[in-house]
């Protein structure tokens, strides 16, 4: 046995490598036709290898779709913190989280998350990650015009599935993205 077959990579290492890699491999071919044999190639590990840490393909993309969310999470926190204006505060951060993540950032997370979404199971539950969110800001849950913003977001980020934005595009983007801030501020 090699050197580099016998030494062990750190956990944090060997999560990071299946997660970049099934976010890859679903951004390619869809979470349907993604199989573990890929997955494993494209961190460079064998299937054994995978199923050491990961027991099914299903356990692996609840894991990564569950960081999805954390990242998301942490994208609309960020925003949360440096904003001073209460009302709207979490729609705002909503909004730009997902413009950001379909214009200025690699789409492949993105992409993920919407093939993810297809199936009821994941669906339900970013259903119940927004709602749980939303719990924390109950003046902004029924609100009309932050609801339409955040649904209005969320087209954009649907918009840009799959593909990376041309700059042309980026500054209509942007354009709407600040018409949509602008909607979840108060009269």
């Amino acid at each position: 046995m090699t050197a580099t077959h016998s030494r062990r990579r750190a956990p944090d290492d060997v999560k990071t490598a299946l997660f970049q890699a099934t976010i890859e491999g679903a951004s390619r071919c869809g979470l349907a036709e993604l199989s573990i044999k890929e997955i494993a190639a494209l961190a460079g590990f064998t299937k054994g290898g995978l199923y050491h840490h990961y027991a099914s393909k299903e356990e692996l993309i609840d894991a990564v779709f569950d960081q999805c969310l954390v990242d998301f999470g942490d994208a609309i926190q960020e925003r949360i913190k440096q904003d001073k204006q209460a009302y709207g505060r979490f729609t705002r951060a909503y909004v730009q989280a997902a413009v950001d993540a379909c214009v200025t950032r690699n789409t492949a997370q993105s992409l993920f998350i919407f093939n993810a979404l297809t199936d009821k199971k994941y669906a339900y539950k970013w259903d119940a990650w927004v709602s749980a969110k939303l719990s924390k800001y109950p003046d902004e849950q029924h609100a009309p015009a932050l609801r339409i913003a955040r649904s209005a977001a969320d087209g954009l980020w649907l918009q840009c599935f799959g593909m990376r934005q041309p700059e042309e595009k980026r500054a209509a983007t942007a354009d709407l993205c600040s018409r949509l801030v602008a909607l979840t501020m108060p009269d």
